[in-house]
């Protein structure tokens, strides 16, 4: 269980910090990007 518990918040903060490395560094990009992976929710 606690191992489980520890990737599921490691792969949380790796997403969370690919993120804001995206917003930072390539934002027109990456909001193209973010809009054909997760489509029309954003």
């Amino acid at each position: 269980m606690l191992l489980d518990i520890r990737h599921i918040a490691g792969i949380i903060l790796l997403f969370a910090r690919g993120l804001m490395e995206i917003k930072k560094k390539q934002n027109r990009m990456a909001q193209r990007r973010v809009r054909i992976l997760f489509g029309s929710r954003i």
